[in-house]
């Protein structure tokens, strides 16, 4: 199992403690392959959540913080932006008189 592969599982791991999670983190030197991993499968944002979590951000190197921050923030502008769309489409649906409106 590669490096990345196994510090992504370990971080994401509901039953690790912050202990081996911490292990793990320390032990990584390949953030790149970590980045590129959890991008591919679309796991930056847990990686960051569970992190955070955990108060082990301050342990990965700064340029890899910066990167699952970007990541986390383009996230959320892009539910702000769907926030914003839906809020239109209701507008737009109750003026055309349906209310209350439903949104799938």
């Amino acid at each position: 199992m590669s490096s990345a592969i196994r510090f992504v599982r370990t971080a994401l791991a509901p039953d690790a403690t912050r202990d081996e999670q911490l292990r793990v983190l320390r032990g990584t030197s390949n953030w790149e392959a970590i980045a590129a991993f959890s991008s591919l499968h679309r796991l930056a944002l847990p990686l960051y959540v569970a992190l955070a979590d955990k108060h082990l951000l301050g342990e990965a190197p700064a340029d890899f913080r910066e990167f699952l921050a970007a990541m986390y923030e383009a996230n959320a502008e892009r539910n702000r932006e769907l926030l914003r769309e839906t809020s239109n489409v209701v507008t737009l649906l109750r003026d055309g008189g349906l209310d209350p409106p439903v949104v799938l």
